[in-house]
């Protein structure tokens, strides 16, 4: 092509010869001359192309005359811009437009403006020069004038790439103007080249080849159209002779590239390297069809490093050979063991439409490395094999994929949508039903896992039904449905389940076999069957293998429960002593449970023996409480009422919010009064009012208190104490607000809610101060929240909680903390659970409470106190292991936000091991991210790669990783990989969440990083 267009004038010369001398005498005798001599030298000097004379006769002359002839000045002006433009002046552009302005209907406009095209063409302005050239009237040039001036607008529009509209003009001027036939020849051979038109091509070029000016470009011409026709060999000995010819070297680095390209489709990848190598010694700018040819040749030299270095020049512009180039980049990652990186290249040739033979081959290999590394978080390995049968159905990998199938669907951790694949499957086969029925067993499982009990029912259901119609045992699903119905409190379905696992042909080769003899016992136990929980749990501890675990001295106490229940002490003595034995530090359940059992058959004296030594032995045990009580109990069974009265002191003392303290307090005015201490026994009831105002026992302390003052006859002083008692202490109890209260719960046991509801309030409204308020603010709220009507129902809540020491305060309180918290009241909730952890007596209540403030502390976002809350809860003995990783969970994420994290650590690893839970899942993340921001980049790749090959149904902190691990290879600077994994997880990652932005927001960091 043209680089720069030689200037022809297209001004009409006048046939006048002036001497070098004539100029001289001319300029000499100027000033004696007029201003019509001067007009006249100039435009002789124009004329004979004497342009920078003709400039400066035109200066002076414009510096004479001072209002110049019109038409003298027309031609005077164009002569002047005419000039500028032939001696290539900078401002002559500038001329030529002020001549076209000044004189728009001048004769010479056409030629001011073919000028400035000119000047625009050889700027490289194609557009503005097309714009000037379409701006000339052809009438206002001579023949020959048109013919170059249709040349130059030919010209533009090749460069402009309207190739039709250049051809048109080229063919023209072949037939009208001989001195354009051999630039037009050669200007129509490329616009064939360019359009594809190879045998015109050829023939054009072959025309020209000869010609002194296109004889060196011609060939190369010919040697491209050879090579885009296959034909190698005569290409290859073209470049072979001008090679022989001394080339100059912009020529010798295309001949070397063009043998390169010649040998590598003649399969000679050797020689096409060797060319290739003689070729990249000019650090040439390579074109991308020839850094997938080098990679080629490495990959079949085995030189997987090198080749995967050109497959990256070529990949990512999302043609045919980004294709082939990403296909063959995961093959030298294969050879080279880099299985991720082989995954992900495979996966985003799969992805391409550009040769569908390649997509097919990458789509398969991804496949089959997915299925043989494992690896699947987002189920890659079944969508994968299922997209070759969707995308591919006659694909030659056909059987190879069904065979590979059913254990892809149960090795993905991802069950839900190897489901979801596998029922759209029209006709599957009996292998793939028992495997939908496995599936179905996972799922139920993984639901399990996460406490979500009645999802995981419904799972365990469809798997025993499809199995039942498979006719296949199923003993192992038996078995956790009965653990699920178990946690839902269907003890009659879970007892079921179990015996149905037990009854199974080989249950006893499965884990659960032992275990299920266990909780079989339990269901019996709960539901009060006592004879049938004795036989399972003695069968149970039987079994040796247990001996060690800790639920042998929990089912001992369970046999020992169950003998007590049958009153049979002494065998429930038996056991019971069999457990506390089991270890140095004993069991506090199973020695109170003894000492029990002695009061009941009266044997005092060693029941209060044996409590008298309880404190020591479980300074924090929840029963000693109850063991003091019963001490006292069994010192006033034996008439020993010094010993019963500090007994039931320190009760009160270590225990003041416990409903036995209010007992205890009873206890201590009947015994000081029966030893006729009358005033300590009036302060001890009057202890009791003051500090428990809304309970049972000030009732009856009130009412003992009563029967003192009117014993020793001090009525008055007693009339004066109660009228300056608060509204928390019922003072009477008339017959009228007992069958008031009485009809309403009557009511509400026979299942009358609304009505009952509707007596309660009436109740509540005839007797605000009576003696039953607080057991109707309580039953009416519940019978309120059962009806749905949860907004009315807390009211009278918050009325049960006012009422110190009543026993529905604690009920009233967790109905109060739960709501609030499902509200997100967190703050409210957190203070009704820290009320409540004062009062809780039972192990279930407590769990729930100090789980619920550590829930409202997190929530809250109050790190400082969450440790100590979750060490609080950890401390539980036999703790669930869900709220074990919960503890542990917000402990860790606490610690980390108070940038604690070397204290973390132990308990996040030891998490991390459970990532097929939620809590466990994210562990396992900030575990990877703890060291990532430790700056250990390898061990927080290790950490993330090993998540996403063990796989977890918590699909957001896989994706998690896979943006870490992006973020660890920007870190690298390693842009190629980290934007792989950025484009697998676009690919694979379904979710609408922010995992989308982060992504983007990656990706377009890459692209800038890439430019820089």
């Amino acid at each position: 092509m043209l680089s720069y267009i030689k200037r022809k004038s297209l001004i009409f010369l006048m046939l006048m010869a002036f001497s070098a001398g004539s100029f001289v005498s001319a300029q000499e005798n100027s000033q004696k001359k007029g201003p019509t001599w001067l007009y006249r030298l100039a435009s002789e000097q124009f004329n004979a192309g004497e342009y920078a004379y003709c400039l400066r006769t035109l200066d002076t002359w414009f510096e004479q005359e001072q209002v110049l002839p019109e038409n003298l000045r027309e031609n005077a002006r164009f002569m002047y811009a005419a000039s500028s433009y032939e001696l290539n002046r900078m401002e002559s552009s500038l001329l030529l437009k002020e001549f076209i302005g000044e004189f728009p209907l001048s004769v010479q406009a056409s030629r001011a403006y073919y000028m400035l095209g000119i000047n625009a063409m050889n700027a490289r302005q194609y557009q503005d020069a097309l714009a000037f050239f379409l701006s000339c009237r052809s009438k206002d040039f001579s023949k020959k004038e048109e013919a170059g001036y249709r040349f130059y607008l030919a010209f533009t529009y090749l460069q402009l790439d309207e190739l039709d509209q250049a051809r048109a003009l080229f063919e023209g001027l072949l037939q009208e103007d001989q001195r354009y036939v051999s630039a037009s020849t050669y200007y129509l051979a490329f616009i064939d080249y360019r359009q594809g038109r190879t045998e015109q091509a050829l023939e054009g070029f072959g025309k020209i080849a000869a010609h002194p000016e296109y004889e060196r470009i011609v060939p190369f011409y010919i040697m491209q159209l050879y090579f885009d026709q296959g034909k190698n060999k005569e290409m290859l000995e073209i470049a072979e002779k001008l090679l022989q010819e001394d080339p100059n070297e912009s020529e010798r680095i295309e001949l070397y590239r063009l043998s390169a390209a010649g040998y590598y489709e003649l399969n000679d990848h050797a020689l096409s390297q060797e060319y290739y190598g003689k070729y990249l010694r000019y650090n040439p700018e390579l074109l991308r069809s020839d850094a997938y040819r080098i990679g080629i040749n490495h990959y079949v030299a085995k030189e997987y490093e090198q080749a995967a270095k050109y497959f990256l020049q070529v990949s990512q512009e999302g043609d045919a050979l980004a294709q082939n180039a990403e296909y063959h980049l995961g093959l030298c990652y294969l050879q080279q063991q880099k299985f991720d990186q082989a995954r992900m290249s495979f996966e985003q040739a799969s992805l391409s439409d550009q040769d569908k033979e390649v997509k097919e081959s990458a789509l398969y290999n991804y496949a089959l490395l997915c299925y043989q590394t494992s690896f699947s978080p987002f189920n890659e390995q079944v969508r994968a094999f299922e997209r070759i049968l969707t995308e591919f159905p006659n694909s030659r990998y056909a059987d190879r994929v069904y065979g590979h199938l059913v254990d892809a669907f149960l090795s993905t951790k991802n069950y839900q949508a190897s489901l979801d694949v596998l029922n759209k499957i029209a006709d599957p086969g009996k292998d793939l039903l028992e495997t939908k029925s496995k599936l179905l067993f996972l799922m139920g499982m993984d639901r399990f896992n996460n406490a979500a009990y009645g999802e995981a029912l419904t799972y365990f259901n469809s798997s025993i039904q499809l199995s039942t119609q498979l006719r296949l045992e199923a003993p192992e699903t038996y078995f956790w449905r009965g653990e699920t119905h178990y946690r839902l409190e269907n003890l009659r379905a879970a007892s079921n389940d179990y015996l149905r696992f037990l009854n199974s042909p080989n249950a006893s080769t499965y884990k659960a076999w032992q275990l299920a003899h266990y909780n079989l016992g339990y269901s019996y136990y709960n539901l009060k069957q006592y004879p049938e929980a004795l036989n399972w749990f003695l069968k149970y501890s039987q079994f040796k293998e247990i001996r060690n675990d800790n639920t042998y001295p929990d089912v001992l106490n369970r046999i020992g429960d169950c003998y007590f229940h049958a009153r049979n002490y002494d065998r429930a003595e038996e056991y019971y002593n069999m457990s506390d034995k089991l270890s140095e530090t004993g069991n506090d359940y199973a020695v109170f449970q003894r000492g029990f059992s002695m009061g009941l058959q009266k044997r005092h004296e060693e029941k209060a023996r044996l409590f008298a030594g309880f404190e020591e032995r479980f300074p924090l045990s929840d029963y000693l409480d109850d063991a003091l009580y019963e001490q006292g109990r069994a010192y006033i069974a034996l008439n020993r009422p010094a010993e019963a009265l500090p007994v039931f002191e320190k009760l009160m003392q270590k225990f003041p919010n416990n409903i036995l303290a209010r007992k205890a307090g009873i206890q201590i005015g009947l015994l000081e009064y029966n030893r006729n201490n009358t005033e300590a026994a009036i302060a001890a009831y009057k202890k009791v009012i003051n500090e428990y105002p809304g309970s049972q026992e000030a009732q009856t302390a009130l009412n003992d208190l009563k029967m003192i003052y009117v014993a020793v006859n001090r009525v008055p002083e007693y009339l004066n104490y109660v009228d300056n008692l608060g509204s928390g202490v019922r003072i009477e109890r008339s017959e009228k607000d007992s069958l008031s209260y009485l009809a309403a719960e009557r009511l509400m046991v026979d299942g009358k809610n609304q009505e009952a509801i509707k007596g309660f309030q009436d109740y509540i409204n005839a007797y605000p101060q009576g003696m039953f308020r607080t057991e109707a603010y309580f039953h009416a709220g519940n019978l309120l929240l059962l009806s749905n009507e949860t907004s009315r129902a807390l009211p009278y809540f918050q009325e049960v909680i006012k009422q110190t020491g009543h026993r529905f305060v604690p009920e009233a309180l967790v109905v109060l903390a739960e709501h609030e918290y499902k509200q997100k009241e967190y703050a409210r909730a957190l203070e009704h659970y820290q009320s409540l952890d004062v009062l809780a007596e039972d192990r279930s209540v407590r769990i729930g409470t100090r789980s619920g403030i550590l829930r409202c502390l997190y929530a809250l976002g109050r790190n400082e106190s969450i440790p100590a809350a979750a060490d609080k809860l950890l401390a539980e003995e036999n703790l669930s292991p869900s709220l074990q990783r919960e503890a542990l969970f917000r402990k860790t994420i606490a610690l980390m936000e108070l940038n604690r994290t070397d204290e973390a650590l132990s308990d996040l690893q030891r998490l991390a091991e459970e990532s097929q839970t939620a809590f466990g899942a994210e562990a396992r993340f900030r575990l990877a991210e703890y060291w990532f921001n430790k700056n250990d980049l390898k061990k927080a790749e290790e950490i993330a790669q090993s998540f996403l090959r063990d796989g977890t149904s918590q699909s957001y902190w896989l994706a998690r990783c896979f943006v870490l691990l992006s973020d660890i290879y920007i870190q690298r600077k390693d842009y190629f990989q980290a934007r792989q994994y950025l484009m697998s997880l676009k690919e694979n990652y379904r979710a609408e969440d922010e995992i989308a932005g982060m992504i983007q927001t990656r990706l377009d960091n890459i692209a800038q990083l890439s430019k820089e």
